[in-house]
């Protein structure tokens, strides 16, 4: 186990990193094209993996975002179930980015 800038990195696969939204929006945001999985828990307590692209505009039907206006909301493309989802950036347990896992530090 190694700590590098304030991270952990676990056998070269895991770093874990501070809950932190703008962080982990930032990061999201970076991997535009990308596939991403979000392993989130649901309002009702269930897990989920939802694994997904952001800034697919495909699907689109027009008209305006109705969460834009919510930094803590992230619309994300459902490569599983080919719809938008909006992932609560608050619920998101891990995120995995090429491999490498992140885990917010409670």
């Amino acid at each position: 186990m190694k700590t590098v800038n304030g991270t952990v990195e676990y056998d070269g696969k895991v770093v874990e990193i501070p809950r932190f939204l703008g962080w982990l929006t930032e990061m999201v945001q970076l991997q535009n094209g990308a596939m991403v999985s979000f392993h989130i828990v649901k309002k009702n307590g269930e897990e989920r993996v939802l694994v997904g692209k952001l800034g697919v505009t495909k699907h689109l039907k027009g008209g305006e975002s109705t969460t834009a206006h919510l930094p803590y909301l992230l619309t994300v493309f459902d490569m599983n179930k080919k719809a938008y989802r909006n992932v609560d950036l608050n619920r998101v347990k891990a995120l995995k980015i090429d491999g490498i896992t992140y885990r917010p530090v409670p």
